[in-house]
């Protein structure tokens, strides 16, 4: 992790544009946040807290990872750029303007909202691994360690979904929400049914005029339709997990 985020702080590329491909977008979660789960899932599965086959599928914790720090980049728009940084992906923000801050622009408005649709849209794509790596963890406190920020990454991407403000300040759910969240999380079931509530919200809040409009839809579909495969019977449920 030290020797990746070296390599970001002593390129001046990215010290003067910022992430420029989404493959560049991946690798940078990937120090961030990526490895930490690959860590803490070594752990786990050392503990007989979680499946011995998580250590063979590691994509499942590094997409864990990268949902989590994808979402607070799309979050953290105004605070990025207020303290000269930049994380969001030149490759996707460049479809909609020459400039990165153009989007704090009243003008630009309508662009900016169509490429955090963009941006969702790719956080999107690691949701399904999310949903089975948690589907794989035994104990009830690794569980509920997991989970919680989880269902917190997918609430806060339906809240900045469309939403203006994140080109002014920091968005964040609400307290009362995120107790909520906390309440309802502690079995797999719920959080299926936290997903699955928060894609239907995005899905909703997706304009016509939106260039992803299509995409999106397509993909809260196709997602909702694996959350309906996965609902667990609850007598199948992993040891340690109840149903609500």
């Amino acid at each position: 992790m030290g020797n990746g985020m070296a390599d970001y702080i002593n390129d001046k590329e990215f010290n003067l544009n910022g992430v420029a491909t989404v493959k560049d977008y991946d690798l940078y979660c990937h120090y961030v946040a990526g490895l930490v789960g690959e860590g803490l899932t070594k752990l786990t599965v050392a503990a007989e807290f979680g499946a011995p086959s998580l250590i063979k599928d590691m994509y499942l914790s590094e997409s864990m990872g990268l949902f989590l720090q994808k979402t607070n980049i799309i979050r953290d728009y105004k605070e990025d750029l207020d303290d000269g940084r930049s994380f969001w992906p030149k490759e996707i923000w460049g479809k909609y303007t020459p400039e990165l801050v153009n989007f704090s622009k009243p003008e630009n408005l309508k662009d900016g909202l169509d490429c955090i649709s963009d941006l969702v849209l790719n956080a999107l794509g690691h949701v399904r691994d999310v949903l089975v790596y948690l589907s794989l963890i035994y104990d009830n406190s690794t569980f509920n360690f997991c989970a919680i920020p989880q269902v917190m990454a997918i609430a806060t991407l339906a809240e900045v979904f469309n939403n203006p403000l994140v080109f002014k300040q920091n968005v964040k759910i609400r307290k009362g929400t995120t107790c909520k969240l906390i309440l309802n999380s502690r079995t797999y079931e719920g959080v299926l049914a936290i997903f699955s509530q928060y894609l239907r919200v995005i899905h909703h809040k997706c304009p016509v005029s939106d260039p992803n409009y299509l995409k999106i839809g397509i993909k809260c579909g196709e997602l909702e339709q694996f959350i309906e495969e996965l609902h667990p019977d609850p007598s199948h449920l992993p040891k340690g997990i109840q149903s609500m």
